[in-house]
């Protein structure tokens, strides 16, 4: 099957779309943001006490701050959409983990498969919005270009922010249905 070619035009549309979506792209990674009001009780009914659950977010982030340079060559080769999809994929496993999980090993492991999959989305994402902005201004200077990323930063934390208040809530009112139900839907906003 042939690939369809976009006009000049067509791409350009498409590009900008990128920068219209991205703060909703960003807000479905604070999908987890559901599941925090239940997160201490399910640790506290699988026994998981305070220093397992520093140790826990000490894995978390380790293994976000430990995968962001490597995941990003993986995007530069791969592609960053197929980064982010992976990445999308592998933290709503990490979320699903959490609806099952009943010990702190397996917390871990939801911990560990949520911070690849956000260290495969974030290194994608940011050069995506890079990229996005080049092609919207062929001929800016860089600086530019890092101003516009800074507004859209911007952008995308406003509505991350909002979004993010809003599955706090949500998150409260179903774990009044049922304990793990945050959770549940927080893996389905994951693949956002």
């Amino acid at each position: 099957m042939k690939k369809k070619h976009c006009t000049p035009g067509e791409k350009q549309r498409l590009v900008a779309r990128n920068l219209r979506l991205f703060p909703y792209v960003v807000a479905t990674q604070n999908g987890i943001a559901l599941g925090i009001p239940t997160i201490v009780s399910l640790w506290a009914e699988a026994g998981v006490g305070v220093l397992e659950y520093l140790a826990l977010q000490i894995l978390f982030g380790g293994t976000l701050g430990l995968l962001g340079i490597p995941t990003g060559l993986f995007a530069d080769r791969v592609g960053l959409k197929k980064s982010m999809l992976i990445g999308a994929l592998v933290h709503a496993l990490g979320v699903v983990v959490y609806v099952v999980a009943d010990s702190f090993v397996l917390f871990a492991l939801g911990e560990c498969l949520a911070g690849i999959g956000l260290a495969f989305i974030r290194g994608a994402d940011e050069t995506l919005l890079y990229a996005t902005c080049r092609a919207l201004n062929p001929g800016a200077d860089e600086e530019a270009i890092e101003d516009q990323v800074e507004r859209q930063h911007g952008r995308n934390g406003a509505v991350a922010f909002r979004a993010m208040a809003g599955m706090l809530a949500l998150g409260g009112f179903c774990s009044a249905l049922h304990p793990r139900l945050p959770m549940v839907l927080a893996a389905l906003t994951c693949l956002g």
